[in-house]
């Protein structure tokens, strides 16, 4: 029985069989023109992604902290900006790579005050306790959006 849509142990895929609406993984633009705005459907041509990771510091007095984090370039109309609490450093010294996150934490985050050049993200303790002292809350971030004349 054969199911529509499927491939068969042995089947050679290619990349634009599994995803056509994006370019290899060496590529910076994605060929996808497809864009919600709310309800509104949109096209929007010149997509790029940008992603990075970055930490608070938390001071043992405040339940949520702020940063202000920039992008490597300007897009030309405000991106989606995805993000995601990654853990807690309590190592000595500050983290040098987004490995360092070891630990557990009860952490959100949010990205507002989105514009072209960047965003500010808030992390925030969900349960209300205070951002420990001496911790470097992470988080990672992916925002798509325009940028033309690449």
């Amino acid at each position: 029985m054969s199911v529509p849509n499927s491939f068969t142990s042995g089947t050679v895929i290619s990349s634009s069989a599994v995803n056509a609406n994006f370019t290899d993984l060496d590529q910076d633009k994605l060929e996808t023109t497809d864009r919600q705005n709310n309800t509104a459907n949109a096209t929007k041509n010149n997509q790029r992604a940008v992603f990075g990771w970055g930490y608070v510091t938390g001071d043992g007095a405040a339940t949520f902290k702020t940063k202000a984090v920039t992008f490597p370039f300007t897009f030309d109309d405000y991106p989606v900006v995805l993000i995601n609490p990654i853990g807690a450093w309590a190592g000595a010294g500050t983290p040098a790579d987004i490995s360092g996150f070891t630990s557990a934490a009860a952490t959100t985050a949010h990205a507002y005050s989105i514009l072209t050049n960047g965003f500010t993200v808030r992390i925030d303790r969900w349960d209300a306790a205070n951002l420990g002292n001496g911790y470097e809350y992470g988080f990672s971030w992916i925002a798509i959006g325009t940028k033309a004349g690449d």
